[in-house]
């Protein structure tokens, strides 16, 4: 029988990658709506180029930044005006991956953005 090696890191644990996105409430309950409409786009290499550039030029919250707060660093990449769903065609992800409509964001400004967005979009479904 052949000795198969079995992998021993984790896939998300190759060259700095982060673990797969897993949303959770304060509570550190995962949110029961949670929906991964562009997982595969955060997934892309594309994206985690730009996110890594974009961290790596501005390494503080800019909410935190623009609200006189002290600095602290950002560890989300964040687009300002959000994406939607994202065609897989090359002109989308590009314009997805454009500095313009990105932010660096603490752990709680995108939390307190993203629970913005959530009651926002159940407003407009009422």
């Amino acid at each position: 029988m052949a000795n198969i090696n079995k992998p021993s890191q984790k896939p998300w644990n190759i060259k700095g990658q982060s673990k797969p996105w897993n949303p959770r409430d304060e509570s550190g309950k995962p949110f029961a709506n949670a929906v991964r409409v562009n997982h595969w786009f955060y997934q892309s290499l594309a994206w985690r180029n730009t996110r890594n550039d974009y961290i790596r030029k501005h390494p503080i919250c800019e909410q935190c930044e623009r609200k006189g707060l002290i600095a602290i660093r950002g560890y989300f990449v964040d687009h300002i005006n959000p994406l939607g769903k994202i065609p897989h065609d090359y002109t989308a992800i590009k314009a997805a991956c454009n500095p313009i409509n990105l932010q660096t964001l603490c752990k709680s400004c995108h939390a307190s953005k993203t629970n913005k967005e959530i009651s926002q979009n159940k407003k407009q479904k009422s």
